[in-house]
């Protein structure tokens, strides 16, 4: 137990400031990608959330293979090193106490990450039932017809998705539009890009105090939708098509979500197309339909570049640094918890 508190105390540490590091290289790598970017920055955005668990873990272990080798105090003889831990903690009255309660939170924050993704699944699974038990197959299209009047159409499935479209929105939509409508979601059945999204959900809870962490996950869900555009369009569908399929369902749910008659659960419903996030997707569409998806300029490119391999470069040389500093850490942790009844 002894051993548990300051690893786990070590590990939040640890992801939370490289969740926070790795933000401004990642963006400016996904903002110089050239045109036709989906797919990379998806897998960019993706590394993203998990390199920050991935440091974070090999910090962890690390520091006990350390400790169980030498369990002498090693912030002791490197007291230029306490800076960057927390041995404060150790010289206060109450340090083994306030060590517990940082624990508790550090705990709550990695048991949500845990928790989340289990209850995203459960709730999948049911979800999943029930659209069967009201849904017809269509085997011809490969899709489940549901009979709602909502224009809505989803992936459901982790590892084998199906594809489950409303009656609402086959009626609105003519035979092209909802051909690519279809090829977008079988495109996130096929790349099991909710499963992508689940992984993501656990990264994201141990540094759900990191603000970085919601901009990660947000741009990630955004560059997923626009990787599954791009496929659909690249199976034999045309994105004007796509892009006027997502323009009319966005409309009918912004008149539906209008009605007063409507209930409360369906409006909040209707925000999952955001309007500017409907328009981003039906302009990228259209502009790679044009031709107009052109490369960055140069000197742009170049410039969000250079600060991104900078940090990079500095990361690679302080990165030496960082595991005696979390011994440093873990140690001080250790006589905290110590130092108090």
């Amino acid at each position: 137990m002894d051993l548990l508190l300051p690893g786990l105390l070590l590990y939040a540490a640890t992801s939370c400031m490289a969740s926070g590091l790795v933000f401004l290289p990642a963006s400016a790598l996904a903002e110089s990608l050239p045109a036709g970017r989906s797919a990379w920055e998806t897998r960019l955005w993706f590394a993203a959330l998990l390199l920050p668990h991935l440091l974070a873990a090999g910090s962890v272990l690390y520091t006990l293979r350390m400790h169980a080798l030498d369990p002498v105090s090693w912030a002791l003889r490197a007291p230029a090193l306490r800076h960057l831990s927390f041995w404060w903690i150790a010289q206060t009255p109450d340090a083994a106490y306030r060590v517990r309660v940082i624990g508790l939170v550090a705990a709550a924050a990695v048991v949500a990450g845990l928790a989340r993704p289990l209850l995203s699944l459960l709730l999948a699974w049911r979800y999943a039932r029930v659209l069967r038990g009201v849904s017809v197959e269509v085997p011809e299209l490969g899709v489940w017809l549901t009979p709602l009047d909502r224009p809505w159409s989803a992936c459901v499935g982790f590892l084998r998705g199906h594809v489950f479209i409303t009656e609402g929105l086959a009626k609105l939509l003519d035979a092209e539009e909802l051909a690519a409508v279809i090829a977008h979601e079988q495109a996130h059945a096929r790349r099991r890009d909710n499963l992508r999204l689940l992984l993501a959900q656990a990264a994201f809870g141990p540094t759900v105090l990191m603000p970085t962490a919601h901009a990660f996950l947000r741009r990630l869900q955004a560059a997923i939708e626009r990787d599954a555009d791009a496929d659909a369009v690249r199976a034999n569908t045309t994105a004007p098509a796509l892009a006027s399929a997502l323009v009319k369902a966005a409309r009918r749910l912004r008149d539906l979500s209008a009605d007063p008659d409507e209930e409360p659960l369906r409006r909040r419903l209707a925000h999952r197309y955001r309007e500017q996030f409907v328009a981003e997707r039906a302009q990228l569409l259209l502009d790679a339909a044009d031709g107009a998806l052109d490369a960055p300029p140069l000197a742009r490119r170049l410039a969000l570049l250079l600060p991104a391999a900078l940090l990079i470069a500095l990361a690679a040389i302080t990165a030496p640094l960082a595991p005696p500093s979390a011994r440093s850490l873990f140690e001080s942790l250790l006589a905290a918890l110590h130092a108090g009844p």
